[in-house]
């Protein structure tokens, strides 16, 4: 799977010799357009992005990720909006091909999750990684025109500046090589076609 990143805070520095990097770039590096097509097939889906999230939701909790960790023990925050897709250790992964009106919220979980609160927290990271999509996937991938692309993530990054102390890795994946998802309507409802190019 071809991607890019964009490293915050000398995330990618601190990131490269950590095990779980390690263990997030090899889920990456083995994810191929032939089996996200087949984790594509399994579900109705429009986009690629449930395939995309069971993908590594199986592969990480197998390499005992710790799956929708709370930032705080207060129950007041226990929906799943308070929550870190997958911890281990000092690492956060989320994804995120959320509406583009959740970059702001995603980008700042990770600070809240790293920094102290009067709330109790139920974990520490201290390094958030942000699975997203450039335009090219978003585009390629079925997704809806609304999905917070990584050229977005990017633009919110100055403005936050003064917010985000902590460091983050955003990585972006990047355009489809041998398909793309088209669009299409079948009995009076949309559905998402495997096209090859």
């Amino acid at each position: 799977m071809e991607y890019v990143i964009k490293s915050i805070n000398y995330s990618e520095k601190i990131l490269k010799d950590m095990e779980e990097y390690k263990e997030l770039e090899n889920i990456l590096c083995n994810f191929s357009e032939d089996l996200l097509i087949d984790y594509y097939k399994k579900d109705n889906y429009i986009s690629l992005s449930n395939a995309i999230n069971r993908y590594f939701k199986e592969k990480l909790i197998g390499l005992e990720w710790n799956i929708d960790s709370y930032i705080f023990k207060n129950s007041e925050y226990s929906s799943k909006r308070w929550t870190l897709n997958y911890t281990k250790n000092e690492v956060a992964i989320n994804i995120a091909f959320d509406h583009n009106i959740s970059i702001c919220w995603n980008l700042l979980k990770g600070e809240i999750q790293s920094k102290p609160n009067i709330l109790h927290k139920d974990g520490s990271s201290n390094i958030n990684i942000l699975l997203t999509a450039t335009s090219n996937f978003i585009r390629e991938g079925g997704f809806d025109n609304a999905t917070g692309s990584f050229e977005e993530y990017k633009k919110y990054l100055p403005p936050l500046s003064n917010f985000i102390n902590s460091p983050i890795l955003l990585i972006g994946l990047d355009k489809l090589d041998t398909f793309y998802i088209q669009t299409i309507k079948s009995n009076g409802k949309k559905i998402g076609k495997v096209i090859g190019k």
